[in-house]
């Protein structure tokens, strides 16, 4: 059979806008493929500050709809005391966040002076979180010692605010040194990957921090943030849950 020359250039015009259109099809079924990364949209539910990240606009961050809580460094070991943490949590409280302290657990210092240090400064009256005991370092202490102190300090803390601590470390320190014994607590784990921290317990962590370098209006440095891990939520971490 044989076309004329015209024939042919319909056919061709035809055979291309099929082509065309399939390839539209094929990029509207798979178009997350194609959006950059810092287009889709982030998901975080809370922020931890400390002096570092210097003077914050605390109205600012208030604005923020991620933002269901806030967690303040107070204190670390017997006798610092963050320069930041009083304007800070009065800011943020006033501001309408949810706001919460944390003590940075040091093996240089006895447990009891510790818990007094915390204690002085974070006020049972404002605090909307529960309390958080941030351990990353072993330090001098053996294996059985750093579980032994935190054990002690968690449960001088429980009978304090009269609420379970909320217990803050990485991923990796969890596994090694806290595994099993500290499944009961809510679990607030540091691991900076697209992956999510696994705990080899099988514990659900609570919180996840899995960035140190995230960026909110309000606050000029990097700041971390972190996400619930799926079937758990703000009151999960309040200070009188609902």
């Amino acid at each position: 059979m044989k076309f004329s020359v015209n024939t042919y250039k319909r056919l061709w015009f035809i055979a291309l806008s099929i082509a065309v259109c399939l390839c539209a099809q094929a990029q509207a079924d798979h178009i997350e493929d194609y959006v950059p990364q810092h287009y889709m949209p982030e998901i975080y539910h809370g922020i931890d500050v400390s002096n570092h990240q210097g003077r914050i606009d605390w109205k600012t961050v208030s604005k923020d709809g991620n933002v269901q809580f806030v967690y303040i460094k107070a204190t670390e070991g017997a006798t610092y005391v963050s320069p930041t943490f009083e304007s800070n949590i009065k800011e943020a409280r006033k501001a309408g966040l949810k706001v919460g302290c944390y003590h940075f657990l040091r093996a240089t210092s006895y447990i009891h002076d510790q818990f007094k240090n915390f204690t002085e400064y974070c006020k049972q009256e404002e605090q909307d979180l529960a309390p958080l005991i941030d351990i990353e370092v072993k330090g001098r202490w053996t294996p059985q010692q750093l579980v032994d102190s935190l054990q002690l300090f968690a449960d001088m803390l429980e009978n304090h605010y009269g609420r379970r601590p909320v217990i803050y470390t990485s991923s990796n320190f969890y596994n090694k040194y806290l595994s099993v014994q500290f499944s009961k607590y809510e679990l607030f784990i540091a691991k900076y990957s697209e992956e999510e921290p696994l705990l080899n317990d099988g514990t659900a962590y609570t919180l996840w921090q899995y960035t140190d370098g995230g960026s909110v209006n309000g606050i000029h440095t990097d700041v971390d943030k972190s996400r619930f891990n799926k079937g758990k939520s703000l009151n999960d971490i309040l200070y009188h849950p609902k």
